[in-house]
């Protein structure tokens, strides 16, 4: 089981996104983020939002592959 902590992203939050692939992960991980923190990522620009897709790919990697 995979998982990614919301608190890697920046954020004071504790929710913790789990997922048997990397993918699950990513799709729990941006569905809490869309929802609970829709004005941080409204507010976030274009190239700071990629760079959330990167983070919880090379985050859910690295744990993947330890």
């Amino acid at each position: 089981m995979l998982k990614f902590e919301c608190k890697q992203l920046g954020t004071n939050c504790n929710y913790v996104a789990w997922g048997n692939t990397i993918e699950e992960v990513k799709s729990d991980a941006l569905g809490h983020v869309q929802v609970v923190h829709k004005y941080w990522l409204a507010i976030l620009p274009p190239q700071k939002k990629a760079d959330i897709d990167k983070t919880l790919t090379q985050i859910t990697n690295e744990r993947y592959f330890k």
